[in-house]
């Protein structure tokens, strides 16, 4: 499997605090209306998963309800 960073795709970089070089990357892909989520060791993407518009909004709600549990607010936008 090769992933390929997109230049023209906009995403964030989240560090895994418990392996040194294992991130995951949120990318966004208007054009194409969707989002990937891809894992990352060191500079090699492991895997990715593509994730249509209405797919994304499920998941940030997921996300959203697992903060509140936690008794998190929700990051500001």
């Amino acid at each position: 499997m090769a992933c390929v960073l997109d230049a023209v795709a906009t995403g964030r970089w989240f560090d895994d605090p418990r392996h040194p070089g294992r991130r995951l990357r949120v990318s966004r892909h208007p054009g194409d209306g969707a989002v990937v989520v891809s894992l990352w060791r060191d500079e090699v993407c492991t895997g990715s998963f593509r994730l249509g518009v209405d797919a994304a909004a499920a998941l940030a709600a997921e996300l959203t309800a697992a903060l509140v549990e936690a008794g998190q607010p929700p990051p500001r936008p």
